[in-house]
C-alpha cells in the first residue's frame, strides 16, 4: 500500500537490482496496473492525494475479483 504513495519507492533498493522506482516505471510502461484497495487506504490513513498518478483506487470486492481473474498478480 505504501509503495503506491508518492516518493516511497525511491527509497527502496535491493542489492543487485535497480531501484524500485525504476522497476515500477518499466512495469507501467509495459502496461502494468497498480490497483489499491479503498478500505486499505482508509485503514492506513492514506489520502488519494498522497498516491502516485498511476495508482487506481478500487473497492475491496473489486480488488478480489481482479485478483481472481488475472493471469499474473503481485500483492504487497
Amino acid at each position: 500500500m505504501f509503495l503506491a504513495t508518492t516518493g516511497y519507492a525511491e527509497h527502496v533498493h535491493a542489492p543487485g537490482f535497480p531501484p524500485l522506482a525504476e522497476l515500477m516505471e518499466l512495469f507501467f510502461e509495459a502496461g502494468g496496473q497498480l490497483m489499491v484497495c479503498s478500505p486499505c487506504l482508509q485503514a492506513r490513513k492514506i489520502s488519494p492525494q498522497q498516491l502516485i498518478p498511476q495508482a487506481q483506487i478500487i473497492a475491496g470486492a473489486t480488488l478480489v475479483s481482479e485478483l481472481l481473474s488475472a493471469s499474473n498478480t503481485a500483492c504487497y
